[in-house]
């Protein structure tokens, strides 16, 4: 988080004049954060851009790049106040470049792998017989086969692994945050947070807050009140409790 000096959002261009309630973030080095979440902010960013080296990364941190806390979910923030980003924070809107990362980095282009098999040299030995040359031929296309259908296998499966992990990269709270988030939205006649107006824009994240309080307290209250209903559960189920119900007991007792 960045504290009073005036900055400038790289996505949305806000800066902290126009919402001094608004906090602002500085792009990761790649060296302390890693590549791929340097990578997705400079992508999210900068589309038409190539970020290929840490370099190009390093070179947004040192520019003193930021993003406003408006492109972050709930989720992303270390607390309720929404001052400080968690160790892997991305923007809301970023999934998709993020999954598109990770699919280049474990499942490369099918060309390259193939690129990378040895080569044969069919070298026909024009003395030898018609036989051995058809013996010789099919061999050497079979094991190349066989080679080249283990490769295939083993990115199949590099793919497959890619997936499942894709579909478990969305937890259940970030689409519940997403639906509340949309509900806001459309409360302020916008589809979209770029098209907040900044005293809008003030007015949702006042929502925000507020509706991420009222949940907290709502959990709270659903499990004191669950607590509450145990208690009564084991004292009724209780032996020596039962017992004195049915004991014919004197008022002053």
């Amino acid at each position: 988080m960045v504290g009073k000096a005036n900055v400038k959002c790289a996505k949305c261009g806000i800066t902290s004049k126009e919402d001094t309630a608004l906090t602002f973030h500085r792009f990761p080095l790649p060296s302390m954060h890693g590549s791929l979440k340097a990578k997705v902010w400079a992508k999210y960013c900068f589309p038409n851009d190539n970020w290929t080296s840490d370099e190009s990364l390093e070179k947004l941190y040192k520019q003193h790049k930021m993003l406003c806390g408006n492109h972050f979910d709930d989720s992303s923030f270390t607390s309720s106040d929404r001052k400080r980003l968690n160790k892997f924070a991305i923007p809301s809107e970023a999934q998709a470049i993020l999954a598109q990362l990770r699919d280049e980095q474990h499942n490369p282009p099918q060309q390259s792998v193939l690129s990378q098999l040895p080569k044969f040299n069919y070298e026909m030995d024009v003395a030898s017989t018609s036989q051995n040359n058809e013996v010789q031929v099919a061999s050497s296309s079979q094991d190349r086969k066989v080679e080249v259908a283990s490769t295939s296998q083993n990115s199949t499966s590099t793919a497959e692994s890619t997936t499942q992990h894709h579909i478990h990269l969305e937890s259940p709270n970030l689409t519940k945050e997403s639906r509340r988030r949309k509900g806001i939205l459309k409360e302020l006649n916008v589809k979209t947070q770029m098209e907040l107006s900044p005293k809008k824009q003030k007015l949702y994240n006042r929502c925000r807050k507020n509706i991420s309080e009222i949940m907290r307290l709502r959990r709270k209250f659903k499990e004191m009140k669950k607590s509450k209903k145990s208690v009564l559960s084991a004292l009724t189920n209780e032996d020596c409790v039962n017992d004195l119900i049915q004991c014919k007991l004197t008022s002053s007792l």
